[in-house]
């Protein structure tokens, strides 16, 4: 096991929430770091080599602070993908809004990613607050993020993919870019997924269809095209929940974890 030590990347506190490895072997860990403050805080991203060293390679200290909403406010990483050559895609929390950003291997932003290297998807509609928890790359290369928006006092899981180029939602998938689920009619969260070797997609998470916070297991299978298919679930409809026993005295969350390897 490698331990590693890295000086703050902001103002204070930091935290991981995703990893990815370079096949080169080196190692990108993405989450979010204060900036001047708690109530400001951005998407941060570290490079360090095989021995655990940071990568002044990447952005000319090894790491880098992305303000991806444009304003003080709480902006995060929470997935991590890695391109055929070595494009780094960042996606999450985007102040009240879910985003995503692309840089180069050298830990640049790309410009021609929405013009500045960081998209923004208003998803949930008027007044939601939405985020990426997690990002798979398709087989074209797309990015392909599950989350959630709270809209409403209802938490909905959905699934989104975007253009690679542009940063803009990808039109064909469902329409819109986007696909939203109502499993249980309550609380629904995507926090892990895998793309299947066909290409369909697995959104797994936390569920509640009656807001008493005992939660259970729920996944979600789309087709390439962004509908549910029907042929996953116990009902044929898409979906499958899990009841894992009684509510104890203390409530839990039980989630699926869904490998890449799916």
């Amino acid at each position: 096991m490698l331990l590693v030590n890295v000086s703050p990347l902001g103002a204070g506190f930091d935290r991981a929430q995703a990893v990815a490895v370079q096949t080169d072997g080196r190692i990108l860990v993405s989450g979010y770091s204060d900036n001047t403050s708690s109530s400001d805080r951005d998407g941060s991203i570290i490079r360090l080599n095989t021995n655990g060293t940071l990568d002044t390679n990447f952005s000319g200290d090894g790491k880098i602070l992305v303000e991806m909403d444009g304003t003080a406010a709480q902006d995060r990483f929470n997935g991590l993908a890695i391109d055929s050559s070595g494009n780094i895609f960042a996606a999450g929390r985007a102040g009240s809004n879910a985003g995503i950003t692309k840089l180069d291997s050298s830990g640049n932003l790309i410009a021609a990613f929405d013009g500045d290297g960081v998209v923004i998807h208003p998803l949930g509609g008027s007044g939601a607050s939405a985020r990426y928890n997690a990002l798979r790359l398709d087989g074209s290369g797309r990015p392909v993020g599950v989350g959630s928006f709270i809209s409403g006092g209802f938490v909905t899981l959905f699934v989104a993919r975007s253009n690679a180029t542009t940063g803009a939602l990808d039109t064909t998938f469902d329409g819109d870019g986007s696909n939203s689920v109502d499993i249980q009619g309550g609380q629904e969260d995507a926090r892990a997924m895998g793309i299947q070797s066909d290409g369909r997609i697995i959104a797994s998470g936390p569920c509640d269809n009656d807001n008493s916070g005992f939660f259970k297991s729920c996944a979600a299978r789309f087709t390439t095209a962004g509908a549910l298919d029907t042929t996953f679930g116990d009902g044929s409809d898409g979906k499958i929940v899990v009841n894992p026993g009684a509510p104890s005295a203390t409530r839990s969350r039980v989630r699926f974890k869904v490998m890449a390897s799916i």
